[in-house]
């Protein structure tokens, strides 16, 4: 089965597949637009304490594997 493309659309243009009842394609607008407006927020400071947690972890195993431990 092939697809024809209609001529002169960019192909990032064409949905893959058809939208759900009841909505509609628009490619102005995309749906994930609003994830640039969140805040920071407390979920984020803890992932980044965490982070940090890790590094730091990990500088340490590799400060004791160079003193003979492990």
């Amino acid at each position: 089965m092939s697809m024809k493309l209609p001529p002169g659309v960019p192909i990032g243009n064409i949905p893959l597949v058809a939208p759900p009842p009841g909505q509609k394609s628009n490619f102005n607008v995309p749906a994930h637009a609003w994830i640039a407006r969140q805040r920071f927020g407390l979920d984020d400071a803890l992932c980044l304490v965490a982070t940090a947690g890790s590094i730091v972890h990990s500088a340490l195993l590799f400060a004791n594997v160079k003193l003979g431990y492990g």
